[in-house]
């Protein structure tokens, strides 16, 4: 008569030992939590900075355009008063000085609108060149707030501070 005998053995933790570790396990998920919405807060404000600047690229360069076509009326204007000899032809050389400083601004001022879009568009993850459209100038909603509902809500929205207290 053959006898086998089996023997297994079950280690049993340390009392508590489940507990601490579901624990650190709930606080590294609150951590990674924090960290993630600290990074979505990040590409949310690196998209709204991409986004202004391209705003005030936009309007440079409108107003660029503006003057120029301000310039180009008066040069016009100082060339038929040159050429009857109501002004200087000093009066004339200025005008044409003026009117290529604006196009030189204006070049300036279309690359960096170019500039601009390429940064908004690489930020949300598109090709380069893709179209974006004219920006739009917005009025800041109201808001009044008592020092301790500011206190309160950047306490509560700020993903670096939930992380340093389950840190």
């Amino acid at each position: 008569a053959n006898t086998h005998m089996v023997n297994l053995r079950q280690r049993f933790p340390f009392p508590g030992k489940l507990r601490l570790r579901g624990e650190v396990a709930s606080q590294e998920e609150a951590m990674a939590v924090a960290r993630y919405r600290a990074k979505e807060r990040e590409v949310i404000a690196a998209v709204k900075k991409g986004y202004y600047d391209l705003f005030m690229a936009d309007r440079n360069s409108q107003i660029t355009q503006e003057q120029l076509g301000l310039i180009e009326r008066i040069l016009k204007t100082a060339e038929v008063r040159y050429s009857v000899g109501k002004v200087t032809q000093q009066d004339v050389i200025k005008a044409q000085v003026e009117q290529s400083d604006l196009i030189n601004r204006l070049i300036v001022a279309e690359q960096e609108q170019q500039s601009a879009e390429v940064r908004l568009n690489t930020l949300l993850n598109r090709p380069p060149d893709a179209p974006i459209g004219q920006t739009v100038e917005r009025e800041p909603p109201p808001t009044t707030f008592e020092k301790e509902d500011l206190y309160r809500l950047t306490t509560e929205s700020s993903p670096e501070l939930q992380e340093a207290v389950f840190g």
